[in-house]
């Protein structure tokens, strides 16, 4: 019962905190911002993901998971409330900052809390079904938002979607503490990243560079192309992901992870190289699937290492620097966009960088650190 509750919460609010990825560039450049200003605006998010990732995953270890989660649920209450009122380029960075955080800290307590309720055999699986609310929200977040933006919902819609925040912290506040583990002595803040970590979190990084060059552009390059809801590849991407997420779960299991990040690369391979060369809603929608299939595997093969290296007390760090390794594949994706805009190129070229940086990821996977550490920390 208390999993399905979170389960809810998580939808709800992960749902409300993903419709401004796609009507929040179509309000900055009504409001006058340029491309490249938009570009940036989203790319802000993304790089505060990445700074406050891992500190966030010390925190939840030190303090507990619970007073994270809650207090990242109320916070999305407020920064819904802020999109709604305040407008403007900077606001915009402001706003995509502060809601990137406040879904970072929620993500990362949601997903350590999660994992402390299963068995360690089914710590994986039971992350992994958490994961695949965040695809379900991604799927219908953007979207609806470029939705409710066509038909004359602004900047409103965000007060509404601050409704969906306050349910999702309602529920929260019922979830006991007994998951909640914590180390019977406070532990020593450290920011630490396990060596074996790094060729898994290298791997997420760029599998992540796509999500950062798509949610800086895909909207507004999709537009300029004809396509009218250019958010189509985040519903395609996320649905997919929903539909072959346990199935990529148990190949890991069953061939190990650096084995499926192979055919992963490949399919976001293709998946990136149909985005580039998309001007008609049904290649988007095939591209968006390639995506999906691929990052359906990422996760499980990224968690699969990392948690072959931590512990209960130490699983908050651990998913700490998951999220740092997305968040930083995701901003450098951001950062890569905002570039390339500036010098007149754009989407296409953006996308095809994102096709290789997976494939050459691979040789580190393969040849990084595998040396398994002691996890009583």
């Amino acid at each position: 019962m208390h999993f399905v509750v979170l389960f809810a919460a998580a939808l709800l609010c992960e749902i409300s905190c993903n419709i401004p990825v796609g009507s929040l560039p179509l309000a900055l450049v009504g409001e006058g911002a340029s491309e490249s200003q938009t570009a940036i605006a989203m790319g802000s998010g993304m790089f505060a993901a990445l700074l406050v990732s891992l500190p966030i995953g010390v925190l939840t270890d030190r303090v507990g998971k619970l007073p994270v989660l809650r207090a990242a649920a109320f916070a999305g209450v407020l920064i819904m409330l802020l999109m709604a009122f305040t407008q403007g380029i900077v606001a915009g960075c402001l706003q995509m900052a502060l809601r990137s955080a406040a879904l970072c800290a929620y993500m990362t307590a949601q997903f350590a809390y999660a994992s402390t309720m299963f068995s360690k055999e089914r710590a994986v699986s039971a992350v992994g079904a958490m994961g695949i609310l965040g695809n379900v929200a991604f799927a219908a977040g953007p979207a609806f938002g470029v939705w409710l933006w066509q038909h004359g919902i602004h900047r409103e819609q965000y007060m509404y979607a601050s409704l969906l925040n306050l349910i999702a912290a309602a529920m929260v506040m019922t979830l006991p503490s007994q998951y909640d583990v914590r180390p019977k002595k406070p532990l020593r803040i450290r920011f630490f990243i396990r060596p074996t970590w790094m060729p898994a979190m290298t791997f997420i990084a760029c599998s992540t560079l796509q999500g950062g060059v798509n949610g800086a552009l895909a909207v507004l390059a999709f537009q300029d192309r004809g396509i009218e809801n250019g958010a189509l590849i985040f519903t395609a991407s996320a649905l997919t992901t929903v539909a072959f997420r346990y199935p990529a779960g148990r190949l890991v299991e069953h061939y190990g992870a650096r084995a499926i990040a192979v055919p992963t690369a490949i399919i976001q391979f293709l998946g990136c190289i149909l985005a580039a060369q998309a001007h008609e809603p049904m290649t988007v929608i095939v591209a968006g699937a390639f995506l999906g299939m691929a990052w359906s595997s990422v996760v499980p093969v990224g968690m699969a290492i990392m948690f072959e290296n931590s512990s209960h007390r130490t699983r908050g760090t651990a998913m700490g620097s998951y999220n740092l390794a997305m968040g930083g594949g995701a901003a450098m994706g951001a950062l890569i966009a905002a570039v390339l805009t500036a010098l007149h190129l754009g989407y296409t070229q953006a996308m095809l960088i994102c096709a290789f940086t997976p494939c050459l990821a691979l040789i580190y996977l393969f040849l990084g650190p595998r040396k398994r550490q002691p996890a009583s920390e």
